[in-house]
């Protein structure tokens, strides 16, 4: 698979997540990549809370992957979690990052470190 573009716009119209099938709403940041393989193309279309869970979980979820296959929802449904930060974040994605009242839950973020003095 090559990945010809890759870029992060703002949706001026609702779009659907491929990792969590959520709606992404206008005004909110997406990333975007156009891919190819063996002679096929496709727009791929990531929520920014997906993007960002794949960037935390990279190593767990890809590194074992030839990564050349890229990855798809199936990749985090098949993720067996290590830890209770993993386990939410997969909770989260299954619940298409909302929370129970219908409310958008923050993009997840790297843990802080505390640093040494």
């Amino acid at each position: 698979m090559n990945t010809i573009s890759r870029e992060h716009p703002v949706a001026r119209k609702p779009h659907r997540c491929n990792m969590c099938y959520r709606r992404i709403e206008p005004g909110e940041r997406y990333l975007k990549s156009f891919n190819v393989d063996s002679g096929e193309g496709w727009t791929w279309k990531e929520c920014e809370h997906c993007d960002a869970m794949l960037g935390l979980l990279w190593h767990q979820l890809l590194e074992p992957l030839d990564y050349g296959e890229g990855y798809d929802s199936d990749t985090m449904g098949e993720f067996e979690p290590s830890t209770i930060g993993e386990a939410r974040l997969k909770v989260y994605w299954r619940h298409g990052w909302r929370r129970r009242d219908g409310t958008l839950r923050p993009v997840p973020e790297p843990p802080v470190k505390p640093v040494a003095a």
